[in-house]
């Protein structure tokens, strides 16, 4: 076997232990209480070794983290003029989809850990924006990014809680806009 065959295999073995712990993760997520979930059950139920847990994840955390880091990009980009209103329509109907593990996560001590992961995500974005734009804002990026997280959960949290309807497609709209507006009505004229 060439060098480049074990190395391929490596990696199928390595994105098959880490799909078997984000599932085994997603599990645990669905029939315990996030704060009462502990590492050992985590690798239990993916049936990994605790040196290949860590190779991927320092804890549960991180395992949200990494598993909800690309959809939550998608929500952070609603800072940018320029985003794509459809991608985030799609993460909407994902979240949807998936709405009884996105309750769990959305609500109770995991809500911390999703809010943090935004709010670094939306900060990170909301500079950008202000450096492309020549632009200043009259609070810190991360107060506005905390505003902005905080307005784009609980637009989520209400909508997959069943306590408002709406279209996934009204929801990416008005998600985008009030996005922006918050960030617009916190730039500074006078720079």
């Amino acid at each position: 076997m060439s060098h480049h065959a074990s190395v391929n295999n490596l990696d199928m073995r390595s994105q098959k232990s880490w799909h078997k712990v984000r599932l085994a993760f997603e599990e645990l997520v669905l029939t315990k209480r996030y704060d009462e979930i502990t590492t050992s059950e985590i690798i239990e139920r993916a049936g990994v070794a605790r040196s290949t847990f860590y190779e991927h994840f320092s804890n549960k955390e991180d395992i949200l983290g990494k598993s909800l880091y690309p959809p939550l990009m998608v929500l952070a980009k609603c800072v940018n003029e320029d985003s794509n209103e459809e991608s985030l329509r799609q993460i909407l109907h994902h979240f949807w989809e998936h709405r009884s593990f996105c309750r769990l996560i959305l609500t109770g001590a995991a809500r911390k850990s999703v809010n943090r992961i935004l709010i670094d995500a939306l900060n990170d974005k909301i500079i950008d924006n202000l450096k492309k734009s020549n632009r200043k804002i009259i609070i810190s990026t991360y107060h506005a990014a905390a505003q902005i997280g905080a307005s784009q959960l609980t637009l989520m949290e209400i909508w997959l809680l069943g306590k408002a309807k709406s279209s996934d497609e009204n929801l990416a709209f008005t998600m985008k806009k009030t996005s922006l507006g918050l960030l617009n009505a916190l730039v500074q004229d006078d720079i």
